[in-house]
């Protein structure tokens, strides 16, 4: 289901401050405990310890079985093309069979897959890629740098899912077989990350629906139809440690996450609100992990705002604006805002309670996020408190809020009606507002109209939806001239910070960039930061080897390798006194 509106993030990672952020870093990890501080357990009494020849053996631990199909459910799909799919099955699964140029380690950091060994030069506006050795497309052709350029060419002209990934590459060329050269348009330090992008191999590229879904991956297409599309394993694949136990994949489509839900799978995804109808499935383990939606209230931090004016509207048809003074232009109006936010709650009304809290869209578990929480506790108390210092009052009268000249507190808000959790999370946070006596005018609008009234600033508070990529962003909704930056809010600190994390490489410093840029925002609180949702992954009992401690967002695959297909062992049949097996729900006579 498509969601409004929909948006990639990126991230653009002087050295001048590294020094300086690095003995921050190196200050707030000198002060962790060390283990030899801990005193030994002086209330062990070894007298009442169990029998050693009492304890339980261990279970036994069970060995792989080898062959089978793994069956995975998806929802329809556009196309298998997993740069252009509409479909977040088609593009996750596409990995068995489409390997990623580069892949992101357990940090998000970058490894060498298809690519390798890349340098740059000093102003990272230039750099180049080594085209690992021994890699073949499923057709037996040799990977060459010209076919990791058709890629890259193919997004910069198509868009799609990877668009934002490549959007500085200014130019793309092959240097040999092996050596790809991207020149970007401005500096970014971390360009490899941005490249966990699927080589998808031409018969894909050429087709604009194609039949074939071409890759070096560990399967390789073995049937499409309508209803599925059926992989066999790559005997030919280079590293045989990769390949998987079970030999072929069987991805089936379903016309809803309700109709998923009910088929019979080994494995399914579910993502944001359709989370919670994963866990319905009977006979079935369910595994939640962070997801990639980042839910946030922008807030209109310009000295005024806009209202469509319905008068004229009336006599010309056309579209004119009265221009009226924004309260949330002051800090303390947005302070308060955040301070009767409860973002618990909003995980539980948005997204039925499967979300993390997040200020920053950031990833839980990178070098790059450290949030303390408890700078935005519920509050209500002292967010009035900042709003009377606002110059804002409220009645003993009727209990609305008004201002030094008695015009009426009203805010106004807006979020698209095609997205449910936007809604419920602005609906959420609003909610907190009339319990206190503001008023609120709330307006759920179409996706085309949403965005040019963002664009307008014809609005003071408004629900805002992005995706996070496989790198850590606050650029485009945080600096000056961001482009998803909608709260219309600069501050020079920020946009300094941002300016030198795009030379930087050193994790530790980018840490402690990230960090003062958290403590400004903190302070400015241009957005109320709410939740990334949470994606889960369903599996059967026939699904074994799978270790949900290793699932992460950015590659659900990565331990494939270790999983195998097994039927469930079926429970003992019991006889009837001549030895023939009961009937179904009786029990046998003794």
């Amino acid at each position: 289901m498509k969601r409004a509106p929909h948006f990639k993030l990126n991230r653009i990672g002087r050295a001048a401050a590294a020094v300086a952020f690095l003995m921050a870093v190196v200050m707030l990890f000198s002060c962790a405990k060390s283990p030899s501080d801990e005193r030994p357990d002086d209330t062990f009494d070894p007298v009442a310890t169990q029998d050693p020849g009492a304890t339980e053996p261990a279970p036994e631990e069970k060995l792989p079985v080898e062959g089978g199909v793994l069956k995975l459910s998806a929802g329809p799909f556009d196309t298998i093309n997993p740069l252009l799919t509409n479909n977040e099955d088609i593009r996750v699964y596409a990995g068995f069979v489409c390997e990623m140029l580069v892949v992101p380690d357990d940090f998000m950091e970058p490894a060498g897959n298809v690519l390798t060994n890349w340098v740059h030069n000093d102003a990272f506006t230039v750099w180049e890629f080594t085209v690992a050795d021994g890699i073949a497309f499923h057709d037996g052709s040799v990977v060459e740098s010209s076919d990791v350029k058709r890629v890259i060419d193919f997004i910069i002209a198509r868009g799609g899912n990877y668009a934002a990934n490549v959007e500085n590459v200014a130019g793309c060329f092959a240097k040999d077989d092996k050596t790809l050269q991207l020149v970007l348009k401005t500096p970014d330090a971390h360009m490899p990350e941005k490249l966990a992008i699927p080589l998808v191999g031409w018969q894909t590229l050429a087709a604009d629906r194609p039949v074939l879904l071409s890759g070096t991956g560990i399967f390789k297409q073995k049937e499409l139809n309508a209803e599925k599309i059926t992989l066999e394993k790559n005997t030919e694949f280079r590293n045989a440690a990769a390949l998987t136990h079970f030999d072929e994949v069987e991805i089936t489509f379903y016309g809803s996450e309700d109709e998923k839900v009910r088929s019979p799978f080994d494995m399914a995804l579910f993502y944001g609100s359709s989370v919670g109808i994963s866990a319905l499935k009977k006979d079935t383990s369910v595994h939640y992990f962070t997801g990639s939606a980042y839910d946030f209230i922008a807030i209109n931090c310009s000295s005024t705002y806009l209202i469509s004016n319905p008068v004229s509207d009336e006599e010309s048809g056309e579209k004119t604006f009265v221009t009226l003074a924004n309260p949330f232009a002051n800090t303390d109006m947005r302070r308060a805002l955040n301070l009767l936010t409860s973002r618990k709650d909003a995980v539980n009304a948005a997204a039925s309670g499967h979300g993390k809290i997040s200020l920053l869209p950031l990833y839980s578990g990178t070098v790059y996020r450290r949030q303390n929480l408890e700078d935005y506790p519920y509050n209500p108390v002292r967010a009035q408190l900042l709003m009377n210092a606002a110059g804002y009052s409220k009645s003993a009268v009727d209990g609305k809020w008004y201002d030094a000249d008695g015009n009426e507190l009203i805010v106004r808000a807006i979020s698209p009606k095609a997205n449910f959790r936007m809604s419920r999370t602005l609906r959420q946070a609003t909610n907190s507002l009339k319990e206190i006596g503001v008023t609120v005018e709330l307006e759920e609008v179409g996706d085309d109209e949403y965005l040019d009234r963002l664009r307008n600033k014809e609005y003071m508070l408004a629900a805002v939806e992005i995706e996070l990529g496989t790198w850590q962003s606050v650029e485009k909704i945080l600096k000056t001239d961001g482009e998803l930056n909608f709260s219309f809010y600069g501050n020079s600190r920020i946009d300094d910070y941002i300016e030198q994390i795009e030379t930087i490489e050193n994790a530790g410093v980018i840490l402690a960039a990230y960090n003062e840029i958290e403590k400004i925002i903190l302070e400015d609180n241009p957005i109320v930061g709410m939740f990334v949702t949470d994606n889960a992954v369903v599996l059967s009992a026939r699904l074994h080897g799978f270790r949900p401690e290793a699932l992460k967002p950015w590659n659900v695959l990565a331990t494939a390798n270790e999983w195998w297909i097994e039927e469930p062992a079926e429970e003992p049949t019991e006889l009837t006194e001549d030895g023939t097996p009961a009937p179904t729900g009786e029990a046998g006579t003794n």
